[in-house]
C-alpha cells in the first residue's frame, strides 16, 4: 500500500528507472553526498531565512534527481523499528512550530560551545522524529543543522558517529528524563516503605483512597517490566493532561491508564489519544473487560502484563482470547 514503491519490484519508484535495490542506494547515496557538498559550500539561505520550507528545499536540491517527489511531505505513515514517526496530517504545522521555536531562540546566535550542542542535539531530535520526507530525512537534515552551525561559525564533524550510534542516539533523544516517576521492585515493599497494614489494603476507607491509586500503578508497573516492556510516562509541561504509561506494542503506541475504582472517566487519556491520532488505548480498573469505542479498551488490572497486546487487538476488531 506504499504509493513510493513499485509493487513489482519492491523498490522506490524514481527517475533513473532501478529496479535494484542495491544500485538505487548507491545512486541515492552518490548523488545525495556530493550535493550536500555543494550546498555546503555555497551556503544559499541566510541565517534567518532558516524554516520549514528551507529543510524541504533543501530535500529537494539533494533528491530532485533521483525522485519526483523531493522536497514534498510523504503522505503515509513510517517507522523505523519500535520507532513511529509523526503522524503525515500533522506533518506541515508541527514541522513549522519546530522552526518557530528555532526562531523564538534567535536562531541559536550567541550561545556558547556546549550549550549550542545540546540544542544542535535537541533539533537534530526534533525532526527526526518529525521525519517528514518518505526518504532522505537524516541527509537532508544534517545539512540543514550543518547550514545553521556554518553560519554560527562552527563546523558539525558527523563522521565521528556510526549510523549504529546515531540510530541509539536519536532513540534515546525522545524520552525527557527531567520528567519520571519513581516505582519500587514491587507492590509489597511499596506497602512496606508505606507501612500500609495488609487488612486495610481491602477496606474501604476513603483516607486510603488515594494510595490505593499508588498501589495500583505499581502492579501495573510491575507486570509490564515484567512481561519485557519499556513503559514511559507522558507529562505535559504545565503539568496537565498526564498519561500514566505509554507502551510499544509493535508500531503502535499505547496509553494506558489506571484506575482503582469503577468510574472510567478519563479525560486525559482521551484527549490524548485524540490529539496525536492514536489508533489503540487502554484503562485498566477493577472492572471487567469491555471494548467501550474503537480506541479505547477496558481492562481488569490482572492483565495489566498484556494490556497493549489486548488494547490492539481489541480495536482491530479481534478476538483478543484473555486468559488469566
Amino acid at each position: 500500500n506504499d504509493p513510493y514503491v513499485d509493487p513489482n519490484t519492491g523498490v522506490l519508484r524514481n527517475l533513473l528507472g532501478i529496479t535494484d535495490a542495491v544500485e538505487l542506494e548507491k545512486a541515492d547515496h552518490d548523488f545525495s553526498y556530493a550535493l550536500m557538498a555543494d550546498l555546503l559550500e555555497g551556503q544559499p539561505y541566510r541565517l534567518v531565512q532558516i524554516s520549514f520550507a528551507v529543510l524541504r528545499d533543501v530535500h529537494r536540491r539533494l533528491f530532485q534527481d533521483l525522485y519526483a517527489w523531493a522536497g514534498e511531505l510523504r503522505t503515509i505513515e513510517v517507522s523505523k523499528g519500535n520507532t513511529r514517526f509523526a503522524f503525515s496530517q500533522y506533518l506541515d504545522t508541527l514541522g513549522s512550530d519546530i522552526f518557530v521555536h528555532l526562531a523564538d531562540e534567535g536562531w541559536l546566535r550567541g550561545l556558547e560551545r556546549s550549550r549550542l550542542i545540546g540544542r544542535l542535539a535537541y533539533y537534530y531530535s526534533e525532526l527526526n522524529i518529525l521525519h517528514p520526507f518518505r526518504e532522505g530525512n537524516g541527509r537532508a537534515i544534517r545539512t540543514l543543522l550543518s547550514l545553521l552551525a556554518q553560519q554560527l561559525g562552527w563546523i558539525i564533524n558527523w563522521d565521528d558517529m556510526t549510523a549504529e550510534e546515531n540510530i541509539e542516539a536519536t532513540s534515546f533523544a525522545y524520552a525527557n528524563d527531567a520528567v519520571f516517576k519513581l516505582f519500587t521492585l514491587d507492590v509489597g515493599l511499596l506497602g512496606a516503605i508505606g507501612r500500609v497494614p495488609v487488612e486495610t489494603l481491602l477496606s474501604p476507607d476513603a483516607l486510603f483512597r488515594e494510595f490505593r491509586g499508588a498501589l495500583a500503578e505499581q502492579l501495573v508497573c510491575q507486570e509490564l517490566v515484567a512481561a519485557g516492556l519499556e513503559p514511559f510516562y507522558f507529562a505535559r509541561d504545565d503539568s496537565r493532561g498526564e498519561i500514566d504509561f505509554l507502551v510499544q506494542a509493535g508500531h503502535d503506541l499505547v496509553p494506558i491508564e489506571v484506575k482503582v475504582g469503577t468510574n472510567l472517566a478519563a479525560r486525559s487519556l482521551t484527549n490524548f489519544v485524540a490529539k496525536n491520532g492514536l489508533d489503540h488505548a487502554a484503562k485498566l480498573s477493577l472492572l471487567p473487560y469491555r471494548a467501550s469505542s474503537p480506541v479505547m479498551t477496558n481492562l481488569p488490572l490482572y492483565w495489566a502484563s498484556r494490556a497493549a497486546e489486548l488494547a490492539v487487538a481489541a480495536s482491530a476488531h479481534a478476538d483478543p482470547e484473555p486468559t488469566r
